[in-house]
């Protein structure tokens, strides 16, 4: 399925569907800011400043710098374990985690059964979990 990004002179401009996700996820971004400023009335700076953005998110605190360096170590795990994937693994990981593709869209894009991209998903989580000393899952 081809898709379009519609230009302001009302061209329509096939793209990739990673393009066409990349550019719509920032004018969506944009479209919420716009709407929750409407609501509250204030301006997305105000809304910064007064960490309404944060406190909707849960009220959650500052992390302390212990749990920062936890978080830090654990990342580093994280990159060496993931680097000792073979690339279609990698690529996987990538299409699911990084940019956002759901196990079906990644399934058609390379052949196979969705479920069958659902036990690779697995594996390879199973494999990184084993990689960080269990650290996961």
């Amino acid at each position: 399925m081809t898709k379009f990004i519609k230009l302001e002179d009302g061209t329509r401009v096939p793209v990739s569907e990673k393009v066409h996700r990349a550019y719509y996820k920032q004018k969506w971004r944009e479209e919420y800011i716009e709407r929750v400023e409407k609501k509250l009335h204030l301006s997305y700076d105000e809304l910064i400043e007064s960490r309404y953005l944060l406190r909707r998110n849960h009220f959650a605190p500052a992390p302390s710098p212990e749990e920062l360096v936890e978080r830090e170590m654990t990342l580093e795990l994280l990159y060496s374990a993931f680097e000792t994937l073979a690339e279609e693994e990698k690529a996987l990981t990538e299409a699911l985690f990084y940019e956002g593709m759901t196990e079906r869209e990644y399934a058609e894009s390379i052949g196979v059964p969705q479920q069958t991209m659902n036990d690779r998903k697995r594996k390879i989580l199973a494999k990184l979990s084993k990689l960080m000393g269990g650290k996961f899952c």
